[in-house]
């Protein structure tokens, strides 16, 4: 292990960490928006085969971000390992250097919160992030998600000759997704001393749903 943290490497992963899960997010806000669609008109068909296939894209897709988030192979760039990699180097994030990201103090309320998020990482008034909390933080992501990995590993990403179809579903993926991006967003301001702000409604937007606007056969059947 390094005697100092590398930041550098620190911040090309939370950048690629953060990549991922904005895709991820939008995606989730799209998928939202069409379901609000779909559940909106009586006349459309819930057990076509076509939204069967849409429903069933959208889950495997996200539920393969949360494997690669939660994956803590070396080779891997995800946010659990950087948790780990957090939690190795804890007693040289401190909240002295942390603090100087903010404002002055005489600013008090942007001061004040830097201060009150310091302490999700250290305890109240610590001088140092606590490597218990940063790894509390991963175990709670990995507990979260176990289920949803087993379904990645035996059902998405192999054909395990012993799987069984775990008893998962929708309400399962959105607790995983939400844990990753609460986690994500607390880590990012940590490493990148800094927001990310990716609001999922702004970047999803709405123009998409024009496409709804027009029938999709023309009057020779499409071809």
């Amino acid at each position: 292990m390094l005697p100092r943290p590398d930041r550098r490497k620190w911040t090309r992963w939370i950048d690629r960490i953060s990549a991922g899960l904005v895709r991820s997010s939008v995606d989730r806000e799209v998928f939202k928006q069409w379901s609000d669609i779909v559940e909106g008109n009586p006349n459309l068909d819930m057990n076509n085969r076509f939204m069967s296939l849409i429903w069933s894209c959208y889950f495997d897709c996200q539920v393969l971000v949360v494997r690669r988030q939660v994956k803590l192979k070396k080779q891997s760039i995800s946010l659990v390992r950087l948790l780990h990699e957090v939690a190795d180097y804890s007693s040289h994030l401190t909240r002295q250097a942390f603090m100087t990201s903010y404002t002055k103090p005489e600013l008090r309320d942007t001061w004040c919160e830097g201060q009150r998020l310091f302490d999700t990482f250290s305890g109240r008034g610590g001088t140092h992030v606590s490597a218990a909390r940063v790894r509390a933080d991963a175990d709670r992501l990995v507990r979260l998600t176990c289920g949803l990995m087993y379904l990645s590993d035996k059902w998405l990403a192999h054909s395990d000759s012993r799987r069984r179809w775990p008893r998962l579903g929708f309400r399962q993926l959105n607790r995983a997704l939400d844990a990753l991006y609460r986690t994500w967003q607390r880590y990012h301001v940590l490493v990148r001393r800094g927001p990310r702000n990716a609001d999922p409604k702004r970047l999803a937007g709405s123009n998409w749903q024009h496409v709804f606007d027009i029938p999709w056969r023309t009057n020779d059947g499409g071809v």
